[in-house]
C-alpha cells in the first residue's frame, strides 16, 4: 500500500480570495445573486461552518454541513455557491479516499464552468480530477488533465508542479521527483495550506523507497513541529521514524490514543495508515499475536481502498451523465418543435413519438450490450488470473526441483571430496609411520609430494565451496567497505569465524594465544558497535 492521496483543499484559500468575499465578511454591499438578505446570510453562515469542520478534519461533519448548503443554493439558484460547494464535496469526499464519489461532484463542477475557462477557479478543479484519477491509479489519464492545465497565474502553476512531483513519484522515477523536490518545497512557503500535504507527500515516497537518509534529514525537520500537526502526518512520521530508527515517534500509549479519532473520520487511508503503524511495531517488537490482529484490520481495510479504486463505476457514471444530457437536448428540441409545428397531423405526432422512443430503446439496448460486454470481460479477466496462478505455481514447482537437484548433486560432490581428503590423511599417516625393512625415503617423500598435492586439489574445491555457501567473501567485502578502521588481522578473523571456525581453532591457524584472539574479537564488536545481546556470528549472518 504504498501511499495518501494530496488532500486538494482549494475551498478555503481559492474561494475566499478569488471567487467571493470570504465567508462571515461583510456582504451586505455586495450580494451578487438576488437572495433575500437574510436567507443568504443563513447560507453562507452554514457554508462558512462546513469550512470549519474541515479546517479541524472533521471531514463527515463538513459533508453534511455541504450538503445542506448545496440543496438551499440549488432553490435560491446561486450559481456562484453551487460551484463553490459541489467542488468543496469533491475535495472532502476525496480527503477520505471516496475518489470515485470525488469525481462526480468534480464533474458536476466542470460542466457547470465550461463557460469559465478562463478562471483559476476553472483549471484548480480540472487539476483536482486529475488527482482522483491519479488516487484511482489512472496515472495516465490523470497526466492528461495536469498536461491540459492553463497556467495561468502563479498559483495554478504551483498546485499542477506539486501534482506532477507526486505522478513522477508514483511512476518511480525518483530522478525527476527529486529534481522537483527542492522547488515544490521552497514554493510551498508561498501557500502556507500546502506545507502539511507536501511533507505528506514526501514522507510517502520516501517511506515507500525505503530510503533513510532522506527520512532522517526531513524528521529532523519536522520533529518541532510533531504537536501540531494533523493526525495523519503524525501517523506517517511514526512509521518514518519506525523505518529510520527502529522505534516510533511518540509513545505506545499515544499512538492508541489515536484510535477514537482514526475509527470517527471514516477515512479509509487514515485507518489504514494507522493499522499499518501498529502492525509494524509489533513486528519490530516481536510480539506476533497482536501483529496479526492489526495485519488482519489492515488487510480488511485495504480491501474496502481497492474497492473503491475499481473504475467500472466512474465510467458507468460518466456514460450515465452524457446519456442524460443526450436526452435533456433531445427533450428540448422536442419542445420547441411542437410550439412550432402546433398545427402538425396526429399521424405525423405520432411518428415523431415513435422515432424518440426508437431513439431511446436503441440507446438502451446499446446500455445493455456495454455492460454485457463489460461482465463478460470481467469473467475472461478471472479465467486469465486463475489460469496465471495456476502457471506460476507450476513454474514455482519446477524452480523448487531444479534447486533441490542443484542441492544434492553439490551436497554429493562435497560428501565426495571429504571422503577423498579422508582417504589421503589416511595414506599420509601410513606412509608416516612406514619402518618396514628396505626402507627408502627418496620413494616415501615422492609419495609423500603426491599424496599432499592430491590432498590440497581436493581441500581446495571443498574451501571454494564452503566459501561460495557462507558467503564468505561478500562479507569480508562488505565488512572493508562499511567499517573501513578495521585492520587486515580483524578482516582475517571475521573471515574465520564466517568459516565457523572456533576461538582455538582460530589461535593455532593464526599461530596466536587464545587470548590473543580473543583481544581481536573485543575490537572487532568495539568498531561495529554491537550490543551485549548480539554476537559476531548473528550480526555477520543478518548482512548478506
Amino acid at each position: 500500500m504504498l501511499f495518501k492521496k494530496i488532500v486538494f483543499v482549494f475551498n478555503l484559500l481559492i474561494f475566499s480570495l478569488l471567487i467571493a468575499k470570504p465567508i462571515g465578511a461583510d456582504s451586505k454591499t455586495n450580494v451578487p445573486y438576488p437572495l433575500d438578505v437574510n436567507q443568504n446570510k443563513t447560507i453562507e453562515k452554514l457554508f462558512s461552518d462546513g469550512m470549519n469542520e474541515y479546517s479541524k478534519h472533521e471531514y463527515t461533519k463538513a459533508i453534511d454541513i455541504w450538503k445542506k448548503v448545496l440543496i438551499k443554493a440549488k432553490n435560491s439558484k446561486n450559481k456562484d455557491l453551487i460551484i463553490k460547494t459541489t467542488i468543496n464535496l469533491g475535495a472532502t469526499y476525496n480527503s477520505i479516499g471516496f475518489h470515485k464519489t470525488a469525481v462526480e461532484y468534480f464533474i458536476k463542477a466542470k460542466s457547470i464552468m465550461q463557460s469559465s475557462k478562463n478562471e483559476e477557479t476553472y483549471w484548480i478543479n480540472n487539476l483536482n480530477i486529475g488527482v482522483c484519477y491519479m488516487s484511482l491509479d489512472q496515472l495516465e489519464l490523470a497526466k492528461k488533465y495536469f498536461d491540459a492545465t492553463k497556467e495561468i497565474n502563479p498559483y495554478v502553476s504551483f498546485i499542477k508542479k506539486l501534482n506532477t512531483a507526486k505522478w513522477y513519484g508514483l511512476k518511480d522515477r525518483k530522478a525527476v521527483f527529486f529534481n522537483l523536490k527542492n522547488e515544490v518545497t521552497q514554493s510551498a512557503k508561498n501557500y502556507p495550506i500546502y506545507v502539511s500535504i507536501w511533507n505528506e507527500v514526501q514522507l510517502d515516497f520516501l517511506i515507500k523507497w525505503n530510503d533513510v537518509y532522506e527520512l532522517k534529514i526531513l524528521l529532523n525537520q519536522l520533529n518541532p513541529d510533531y504537536e501540531s500537526s494533523n493526525l495523519y502526518l503524525k501517523l506517517l512520521l511514526n512509521k518514518a521514524n519506525l523505518i529510520a530508527n527502529k522505534r516510533t515517534f511518540t509513545s505506545l500509549n499515544n499512538l492508541f490514543s489515536y484510535e477514537k479519532m482514526v475509527l470517527e473520520s471514516k477515512d479509509l487511508y487514515l485507518k489504514n495508515l494507522y493499522y499499518e503503524v501498529l502492525k509494524e511495531y509489533y513486528y519490530s517488537v516481536k510480539n506476533i499475536d497482536l501483529y496479526y490482529k492489526y495485519s488482519n484490520l489492515w488487510e480488511a481495510n485495504n480491501e474496502l481502498l481497492n474497492i473503491e479504486k475499481n473504475m467500472l463505476h466512474v465510467k458507468d457514471f460518466d456514460e450515465t451523465k452524457n446519456l442524460l444530457e443526450l436526452k435533456n437536448r433531445f427533450t428540448e428540441t422536442q419542445i420547441k418543435s411542437q410550439l412550432i409545428q402546433n398545427q402538425l397531423s396526429k399521424s405525423d405526432l405520432k411518428l415523431k413519438l415513435s422515432v424518440l422512443i426508437i431513439l431511446m430503446s436503441i440507446s438502451i439496448i446499446l446500455l445493455l450490450i456495454r455492460n454485457y460486454n463489460k461482465k463478460k470481460k470481467v469473467q475472461q479477466i478471472h479465467i486469465l488470473e486463475s489460469q496465471n496462478k495456476l502457471l506460476k505455481e507450476e513454474i514455482e514447482k519446477a524452480l523448487l526441483s531444479e534447486t533441490l537437484k542443484e542441492t544434492k548433486e553439490e551436497l554429493n560432490y562435497s560428501v565426495l571430496n571429504i571422503k577423498k581428503v579422508a582417504l589421503l590423511k589416511k595414506q599420509l599417516e601410513n606412509i608416516a609411520d612406514d619402518n618396514k625393512p628396505g626402507y627408502d625415503e627418496k620413494e616415501a617423500l615422492k609419495r609423500l609430494k603426491i599424496c599432499l598435492n592430491t590432498f590440497f586439489d581436493n581441500y581446495r574445491e571443498l574451501n571454494e565451496l564452503i566459501h561460495e555457501k557462507l558467503q564468505v567473501d561478500q562479507i569480508v567485502a562488505k565488512a572493508k567497505v562499511d567499517f573501513p578502521t578495521l585492520s587486515n588481522k580483524e578482516l582475517k578473523v571475521i573471515e574465520w569465524i564466517a568459516l565457523k571456525f572456533t576461538t582455538k581453532e582460530i589461535a593455532l591457524l593464526m599461530d596466536k594465544s587464545e587470548k590473543s584472539v580473543e583481544y581481536y574479537r573485543t575490537q572487532i564488536r568495539k568498531k561495529l558497535c554491537l550490543s551485549n545481546d548480539c554476537s559476531i556470528e548473528q550480526y555477520f549472518n543478518k548482512m548478506i
